[in-house]
């Protein structure tokens, strides 16, 4: 047996499916009748006996009002999976607005005479809220029903914040059926689900991730076997969206409310569902300080040749070893008994220790003794993919070892594929420059750092803020926004192409090159076709470079260089590019000063021939024109 499969079997032997659950509710234990929190005898004529207080396990009414916590029902194999019990909110019954409050309870132990056992609310990590729902026949006659959720919540009422609400109405394209929708918003890929049958059980479900402040909803349909919550199940995508939109991010409560339609529910369930270890005071690792959570895993993004050091520790002399793998990390690749996640693919061909030598420990691992702490350098020198978990020997564990958290690496080349920019006709499209390079850092213009710039339609590159002007005057460049390039009545929305790459650090910052290809004059069908590169960093500074034009240029105005705007100086009036050809390096009066070139009745002059305006000190101190 190889030494992969045999750690397979080891772990494997540990599995369990799934963490264990922090609360669920199928309301088979109460008597039937409503669920009281509060002594009957606080709100007059609340249809609450004596025997029910205390008896509710923790539901409540919206802000304590014990006439709105729901009625349980009794009706032997008609719950959910056949069950006999559920919950019902219908205000047909006096009853419509049930209410599970965590957080209320863990704050001031309010629902503790109702005998609520839960003493924390959730504050990190990842989260599965969801419940069994079923519209009886013709329910939503009288009104909507829904399934809501807070990020905060008290029942006093001054401390409420909605992180979900999803109605349930009658499904317009499919009469006899209901339609699900998210009323926050479906996000990435969601969208409303339909056509789902009255008088069948169904389930909602959100997965939720405080630590990125995301929730996935869905909706599942039970499958061929016809239970819900097994593998045959059809699950559809509902939304995928920011989780709270305002207010802590937490899960306060979980709150079923009907206006007016009825509305059954059984199974409601919060459990953790994290599909990644995080570390503990046992089992420690990162790179560079970076953390993960239990929903989102620890990935370091760097460039060859950046400093990445991964960091170490647990408990001085306990047993340990690193699983390495050249591959990514794996969400919930295999749950132990004791409910750690597994997140490296110990099944991947590339897998190996860290410590190396003869393996004592499942076949793969090298138990050595842990010093304590201690830091490793990871190799930067070529683009790599690597993964790795930290496994220490622990008796104090179920398992008999603490888990670290997953670290991923992806070490990337500088240089990054051109983005082609769609520009409409007079206008600007921001670009960051983390989105054109993982190793981008900024560009240097007069002495300040800019991490983003605008890609302008008529020509030019702007800093601070983008520009539709078309009428080129060399005032505008004197006075308004920091730019550097080409500017006239561009038409590159019909004709010609601009793209931005970034190419990476060169040490002054980032190497960012804008090419303006076959641009035409606007309005003449395709005339006065110019190319240049805009290069910040490039080789020969800040410069505009390979400028060409065919010579059908008509009458448009044009400027041509380098400003600092209304952050710098006015010179006094444009220079001849032209005129300096072949001169050598030219000095500007003040690093603030713009240099710039401009013709208000056509194209810049240059009889010359000139291809290349370079500002080598990244500012307009000095400039040469070849």
């Amino acid at each position: 047996m190889s030494s992969k499969l045999l750690t397979l079997v080891v772990l494997g032997l540990l599995a369990n499916v799934g963490a264990a659950q922090t609360w669920s509710d199928g309301f088979e234990s109460y008597g039937t009748g409503y669920l009281c929190y509060q002594d009957p005898a606080l709100v007059p004529g609340a249809p609450c006996s004596l025997t029910s207080v205390g008896n509710s396990g923790g539901w409540d009414g919206w802000f304590n009002n014990p006439i709105e916590a729901g009625v349980v029902v009794n009706s032997p194999g008609t719950g959910s999976n056949g069950s006999d019990q559920y919950l019902d909110v219908s205000p047909g019954l006096a009853c419509q607005d049930a209410v599970y409050p965590w957080k209320e309870n863990a704050t001031t132990g309010a629902g503790a005479a109702s005998g609520a056992t839960n003493t924390t609310y959730p504050t990190s990590g990842g989260w599965t809220l969801s419940s069994h729902f079923r519209i009886p026949s013709g329910g939503l006659a009288l009104g909507n029903v829904y399934f809501i959720f807070l990020n905060d919540y008290n029942n006093a009422g001054t401390a409420t914040s909605w992180a979900g609400q999803n109605s349930i109405v009658p499904d317009p394209a499919n009469p006899g059926s209901v339609i699900v929708n998210d009323d926050f918003g479906y996000g990435t890929g969601g969208a409303p689900v339909g056509n789902l049958a009255e008088d069948v059980w169904h389930q909602i479900r959100y997965d939720i991730c405080l630590d990125s402040n995301t929730a996935n909803g869905y909706i599942d349909q039970a499958g061929s076997d016809g239970v819900l919550g097994t593998a045959d199940d059809v699950t559809t995508l509902l939304s995928s969206r920011v989780y709270a939109g305002g207010g802590p991010v937490e899960i306060a409560c979980l709150d079923l409310f009907s206006a007016g339609g009825m509305l059954h529910y059984d199974n409601c369930s919060l459990a953790p569902n994290g599909p990644w270890e995080t570390n503990s005071s046992a089992s420690s690792i990162d790179i560079n300080g970076g953390p993960g959570s239990a929903c989102v895993g620890s990935h370091s993004l760097g460039c060859v040749g950046t400093s990445l050091i991964l960091n170490s520790s647990a408990t001085a002399g306990a047993g340990y070893d690193m699983a390495v793998t050249f591959a990514n990390s794996v969400p919930a690749y295999l749950t132990t008994g004791g409910g750690q996640q597994v997140n490296v693919d110990i099944n991947h061909p590339s897998l190996f220790n860290f410590n190396g030598g003869t393996p004592n420990f499942a076949g793969l691992l090298n138990i050595l003794p842990h010093p304590g702490a201690f830091s490793f350098a990871v190799p930067t020198g070529a683009p790599i993919l690597a993964s790795a978990q930290q496994l220490v020997v622990s008796a104090a564990h179920a398992d008999g070892f603490d888990l670290s958290q997953a670290c991923e690496v992806d070490i990337q080349p500088g240089g990054s594929t051109p983005m082609v920019v769609t520009l409409p006709d007079d206008g600007s499209v921001q670009v960051l420059l983390s989105a054109l390079n993982p190793c981008s850092t900024s560009i240097a213009m007069y002495g300040t750092s800019y991490t983003d710039l605008y890609v302008c339609s008529n020509g030019w590159i702007n800093f601070t803020a983008g520009n539709s002007d078309f009428t080129a005057t060399y005032t505008e460049w004197a006075t308004q926004e920091p730019r550097m390039g080409f500017q006239s009545d561009l038409e590159p929305n019909n004709f010609g192409t601009v793209t931005v790459t970034n190419n990476g650090s060169t040490g002054a910052g980032d190497w960012v090159v804008a090419s303006y290809a076959n641009v035409t004059e606007w309005g003449t069908g395709g005339l006065g076709v110019t190319s240049y590169d805009i290069t910040f960093h490039g080789p020969n500074g800040h410069s505009i470079e390979n400028f060409t034009t065919d010579g059908t240029w008509g009458v448009s105005g044009t400027c041509m260089g380098i400003s600092n705007g209304n952050l710098g100086t006015d010179p006094g009036g444009p220079v001849s590019f032209d005129a300096a050809t072949g001169l050598g390096l030219q000095a500007s009066a003040q690093a603030s000063d713009c240099v710039v070139d401009a013709n208000i009745g056509g194209m810049i002059l240059n009889s010359n021939g000139f291809t290349s305006m370079q500002f080598p000190l990244f500012d307009g101190s000095a400039y040469l024109i070849q």
